[in-house]
């Protein structure tokens, strides 16, 4: 934790409180999927086209989010991913009902 504080005090010197050691430690916790892949899809159901989610992007999915959220928002405004469609990219793969088959489910 020392390293920590001091790169805060090189970048930000006399800014923020370092001399007492972290405020709060959190053990990191994340979603994973059967396969190690996102979920991007639409509820479907009696929802529909209603209600998208997404999910399962473990410690790698932070890089994709800005395209993951431009394809959740064209999703939940359009009721399509056209950014996904015009890069090439097939949603099908993201899909909930991949799992449908798998035993683990969303272990």
């Amino acid at each position: 934790m020392r390293q920590a504080a001091d790169c805060i005090e090189l970048v930000m010197p006399g800014r923020i409180e370092t001399a007492r050691g972290p405020v709060m430690t959190q053990a990191c916790m994340y979603s994973m999927t059967p396969d190690e892949d996102y979920v991007i899809d639409f509820l479907g159901g009696e929802f529909g086209k209603d209600v998208v989610v997404a999910g399962g992007f473990s410690g790698h999915g932070f890089k994709m989010g800005p395209v993951v959220g431009r394809i959740l928002s064209e999703m939940a405004i359009d009721g399509e991913a056209e950014t996904a469609a015009r890069i090439g990219v097939d949603m099908k793969v993201f899909g909930m009902g991949r799992f449908e088959e798998n035993p683990k489910r969303n272990v």
